[in-house]
């Protein structure tokens, strides 16, 4: 059988940081579908409500998500991605990097 090789910390960091991703726009792009096609369609004038001037719909199902995205995009490069080093040889492996 063939072992698993350890993987280069840069990598296992780029593959968390990917799926942090994934979810994240998996998770705004259901809220904003998910709640524009239940309540932005179908709409009688009769029960037409705005907040701010901006159609109820509009602004819950994209604006919030939007602004919300921005926020954790941000306190995602802030807190959660890591500077690792290319130039210095690897923790896990004692592997050289070759990028300079």
């Amino acid at each position: 059988m063939k072992s698993n090789p350890q993987l280069n910390s840069v990598y296992l960091n780029s593959l968390r940081e990917t799926y942090l991703i994934l979810a994240t726009w998996v998770i705004f792009a259901a809220w904003v579908i998910g709640y524009s096609m239940s309540y932005g369609y179908n709409n009688s004038p009769e029960t037409f409500s705005t907040v701010g001037g901006i159609p109820e719909w509009i602004f819950w199902g994209i604006g919030l998500p939007w602004v919300l995205a921005v926020v954790v995009t941000i306190g995602f490069a802030v807190f959660i991605v890591k500077d690792d080093p290319l130039d210095e040889s690897d923790k896990t492996t004692g592997v050289k990097s070759k990028v300079k």
